[in-house]
C-alpha cells in the first residue's frame, strides 16, 4: 500500500549523469575496486575544513627512505634564509619604525592611528625601496631558491600526513593505490601537484601542473625517486564527493539501470537526496521536513547511506548507542514520510555491525515504529550490488506482475472461453425448464 503523506520538495536526479563511470565499472570484474572511493567519507579526503575540495595522495617509493633527505634540505633552509632576512630587516626595519614615531604613534594610539600611520610610513619607504632594487631582486632570488627547499619538504610532510589519514579511514595501502590509478585512468581525478625527492643526492623536483611529468629516477644520480601526487576530482565529482553525495547518486543511479535492463513497460519513480515535507494540514506546525538519500515512493522504501569518518574505530557500547540514537531520530521522520522499508547503506565493515544490529532491533520494539523491513548493508562493495541487484528485481517482478493483471482485465476474452461461457449459461436455462 503507498502511503501518499509527503510532498517531494526537491531531489537530485539532474546529478546522476556524473556516476556514469561508476555504474561503468560496477558491470565489470577488474575496475569494480575504485567503488571503495565512495565509501571514503568527503570530509576525511579535505585538506583543511576551510578549503573543501576533497584530494587524493599516490605514492611511489618509500617515504622513509627519504626522510634524512627531507632533514637536511629543512637544515639547509632555515640555516640560508635568517641571513637573508636580517639582512632585509637591518636595511629596512630602523626605517620604519623611525617613520611610525616620528608621526606621533604612542601606546595608547588606536587601532585608525596605528593603520595611518603604517601607511604614511610605507609610503615614505618608497624612494629608499626603488634605490635598493637591485639589491632586493638579488636576497629575493636567493631566498627563493633556499624557500624552495623548505617548500618541497612542506609539500612532501604534507601530502603524506594526508595520506596516511585516507588510509586510516578503512582502507589498505594496496587497494588506495590502485583504487586511485583506476580513479585515474577513468578520468575521475587528475594529477595536479607532485614532489619528488632523492633518498641518495638530496635532489628534488616540485611540479604543479595539470598533466605533471613522471620520471622514476632522479636525474642527478639515476636513484629511485620518491613521489607523492595529489590527484583533484573533476569539478563536478569533487563537489558531490564533498557533501557525501556520490554514495546515494550512485544507489540511485544503479537501480535506474538494472531497471531499465529488465522492465520493458512500466516506470519507476526513484529520488536521490530527496527533501520531503510530510505536514498535516489543520495541525500545528512542527518541523516537517525530512532529507531521503534514496526514496522510491510507490514501494514506500527510504535507504540511508552513512559513511563514517573512522569506520574502523572500535564499536564500544556508547559508539553504537550513538549511532543508534541519531539512526532512530531520522527513522521517525523517514516513518511520517511514508516510509515502511528501510535499508541502511554504511562503510563499516560487517564486523562492526553486530552491536548496532542488536541495539538498534531493541530500540525499533521498544519505539513501536511500524517498519516491514530493515536491513543493514555492511561497506563492501560485492554486497552492496548483491543487495543493489536484488532490490532491482523484486522491483521489477513487482510492475511486471501488476502490469499482467492490468492486461488481463483490459484484454478481450478468447472466443472459446466466450462459447464456453454460452453454452453454460443455455445448459442453466434448460435445468430450469
Amino acid at each position: 500500500m503507498v502511503l501518499d503523506v509527503a510532498k517531494l520538495l526537491r531531489e537530485s536526479s539532474s546529478l546522476e549523469i556524473h556516476m556514469k563511470p561508476y555504474i561503468d565499472a560496477a558491470n565489470t570484474d577488474n575496475w569494480k575496486h575504485i567503488l571503495k572511493i565512495l565509501y571514503l567519507n568527503g570530509s576525511v579526503l579535505e585538506a583543511h575544513e576551510s578549503f573543501r575540495v576533497p584530494c587524493l595522495i599516490s605514492k611511489v617509493g618509500s617515504i622513509n627512505k627519504v626522510e634524512k633527505s627531507m632533514d637536511l634540505l629543512s637544515g639547509k633552509s632555515i640555516a640560508r634564509i635568517t641571513p637573508l632576512i636580517m639582512r632585509a630587516a637591518g636595511m629596512f626595519v630602523p626605517k620604519i619604525l623611525a617613520s611610525l614615531f616620528q608621526t606621533g604613534l604612542t601606546e595608547d594610539s588606536n587601532t585608525e592611528q596605528l593603520n595611518a600611520s603604517t601607511v604614511n610610513a610605507i609610503v615614505n619607504l618608497m624612494p629608499e625601496l626603488e634605490r635598493h632594487k637591485r639589491m632586493l631582486m638579488g636576497i629575493a632570488i636567493d631566498g627563493a631558491f633556499t624557500m624552495a627547499d623548505i617548500i618541497a619538504v612542506w609539500f612532501f610532510k604534507g601530502l603524506s600526513d594526508m595520506r596516511n589519514t585516507h588510509v586510516l579511514s578503512g582502507i589498505s595501502e594496496n587497494a588506495y593505490e590502485n583504487m586511485i590509478d583506476g580513479l585515474r585512468r577513468l578520468g575521475i581525478i587528475e594529477p595536479k601537484l607532485r614532489v619528488s625527492i632523492c633518498s641518495e643526492c638530496v635532489n628534488y623536483e616540485l611540479t604543479i601542473s595539470k598533466h605533471p611529468s613522471l620520471k622514476e629516477v632522479c636525474p642527478k644520480c639515476g636513484t629511485s625517486w620518491t613521489i607523492l601526487t595529489l590527484h583533484m576530482f573533476e569539478r563536478m565529482l569533487g563537489d558531490i564527493k564533498s557533501r557525501n553525495g556520490d554514495l546515494p547518486l550512485f544507489v540511485s543511479s544503479y537501480l535506474k539501470f538494472r531497471l531499465s535492463s529488465q522492465m520493458l513497460v512500466g516506470d519507476v519513480e526513484i529520488f536521490p537526496m530527496a527533501e520531503l515535507d510530510y505536514s498535516v494540514e489543520g495541525k500545528e506546525k512542527e518541523p516537517s521536513k525530512v532529507e531521503i538519500d534514496v526514496h522510491i515512493p510507490h514501494f514506500n522504501i527510504g535507504i540511508e547511506c552513512k559513511t563514517f569518518q573512522t569506520p574502523l574505530a572500535p564499536m564500544t557500547t556508547e559508539r553504537a548507542n550513538g549511532i543508534v540514537g541519531d539512526l532512530m531520530k531520522q527513522l521517525r521522520k523517514y516513518v511520517k514520510a511514508g516510509v515502511s522499508e528501510f535499508f541502511l547503506i554504511t562503510n563499516l565493515p560487517e564486523k562492526r555491525l553486530g552491536k548496532i544490529q542488536q541495539t538498534f532491533e531493541v530500540s525499533l520494539r521498544n519505539a513501536q515504529i511500524p517498519i516491514q523491513i530493515f536491513e543493514i548493508i555492511p561497506g563492501d562493495i560485492d554486497r552492496l550490488l548483491i543487495f543493489l541487484n536484488s532490490l532491482a528485481d523484486r522491483i521489477a517482478k513487482h510492475v511486471w506482475k501488476g502490469f499482467e493483471e492490468t492486461l488481463k482485465k483490459k484484454a478481450p476474452k478468447p472466443v472459446e472461453e466466450e462459447i464456453e461461457v454460452i453454452e453454460a449459461l443455455e445448459q442453466k436455462k434448460e435445468n430450469v425448464n
